[in-house]
């Protein structure tokens, strides 16, 4: 539960007819609940933790396509991610410590629920899925910021912070995600 620089958190479950993994729970730094992170936010905490070893699945909703059909989400694309690389950049500028995150993951198209010629706009919908995960990541860490816990273990990168300068970050740089993408078939 605990990690050196790192605010706890705990798996969160559901018991239904199964018991079911429906993501973490992120605890601050006396080891009260502080919010809950669904699969999706728990798979790009493990990404930004640099714990993401094997192979995760991400599923994205791609902007400018149908929302619905039938019953079914229509505008969502699956990718399978694995050599994830995040690397962590650490600054101190304006009295506050700034993060340059950068992550590369290598993916493969798993699942597409629109019409879309992946071999002459590969480029474009590669470019629509970075940006989608980007956002992604950027939502979360405004969510860690907004409860005051540092699930990512960024005080143990710089020996200088301690848990109250968490309200200070600032996030610089970009998210480069995926750095190539191809189709299953």
């Amino acid at each position: 539960m605990y990690e050196k620089g790192e605010t706890p958190s705990i798996s969160e479950i559901k018991k239904d007819y199964e018991v079911k993994l429906t993501g973490s729970t992120q605890l601050d730094h006396t080891g009260k609940y502080a919010v809950s992170l669904d699969m999706q936010e728990t798979i790009i905490l493990h990404i930004l933790q640099q714990n993401a070893k094997k192979s995760v699945s991400l599923t994205f909703s791609i902007p400018g396509e149908p929302k619905k059909r039938g019953r079914f989400d229509a505008d969502k694309i699956t990718i399978e991610a694995e050599k994830i690389k995040t690397k962590v950049k650490t600054s101190y500028r304006q009295d506050k410590f700034q993060f340059d995150i950068h992550v590369t993951m290598p993916a493969a198209l798993t699942e597409r629920l629109f019409a879309y010629d992946v071999r002459r706009k590969g480029n474009q919908l590669e470019n629509m899925i970075s940006e989608q995960a980007q956002k992604q990541i950027k939502s979360l860490i405004k969510k860690i910021q907004k409860h005051h816990i540092d699930p990512i273990g960024l005080v143990s990168m710089d020996g200088h912070m301690n848990m109250t300068s968490i309200r200070k970050w600032k996030i610089i740089g970009a998210m480069h995600s995926p750095k190539r993408i191809s189709t299953l078939r």
